[in-house]
């Protein structure tokens, strides 16, 4: 308790919440989390049709590919949060992942169904990515705004990630159903999660924190 206590000593006080949410950070990052969340919602949404479009795979066979994603993701997360508490970068452990995702999108889109298994790897590398920085990113948030603000600041962004699930499962199927295929689908999540990767790379500093004995 006398740590914490510490830690809230160094933020710069923040009034309320109608202060918080003006703030250059809270806005960033609620438009960054709306993108983030375009791609992710579109790809969770989307994920088995877009791959029983590309091949000539079973039903079964689908629902095995799309665990495939979820298992790289379980894994990245764990590392991702790992390294970030142990060096106590959160900025550093959120674009990285982002960007790797927005590269793996557009890599789908520029095969196309030439090669369904490489695609589908970019697919795996995608979603995983795309999962990794939750950790760091909401630790992020938790280390820049005193506890009085920091929960209204956290539920503002939700929202905004919410707004942007939506954007992305509704235009990703519109995408799909317009083309007749899913390569402007990959190119707009490929859009989105660069969009999401830039404006983190906007925000000053990287809220360091003492690196815990881990």
């Amino acid at each position: 308790e006398r740590k914490l206590e510490d830690e809230q000593r160094q933020f710069k006080p923040v009034r309320d919440y109608a202060a918080a949410f003006r703030t250059p950070m809270v806005i960033t990052l609620a438009i960054q989390y709306f993108c983030w969340s375009v791609g992710v919602y579109g790809f969770v949404i989307w994920l088995p049709s877009m791959l029983k479009a590309a091949g000539e795979t079973s039903i079964v066979l689908v629902g095995w590919l799309s665990a495939g994603p979820y298992l790289a993701a379980a894994a990245l997360m764990i590392i991702g949060s790992y390294f970030s508490d142990a060096s106590g970068n959160r900025k550093n452990f959120v674009w990285p992942f982002l960007l790797i995702g927005a590269v793996a999108f557009y890599g789908s889109y520029l095969l196309g169904t030439s090669s369904f298994w490489l695609g589908y790897g970019l697919l795996v590398v995608a979603g995983g990515t795309m999962y990794a920085p939750y950790g760091p990113f909401f630790a992020w948030i938790a280390e820049t705004l005193p506890r009085n603000v920091a929960g209204g600041a956290i539920a503002l962004i939700n929202c905004c990630g919410a707004l942007g699930s939506f954007v992305g499962s509704y235009f990703v199927g519109w995408l799909n159903g317009v083309t007749g295929g899913s390569d402007a689908s990959y190119l707009f999540m490929a859009v989105a999660l660069l969009a999401s990767a830039l404006l983190t790379l906007t925000l000053r500093g990287h809220a360091d924190t003492p690196a815990p004995a881990l």
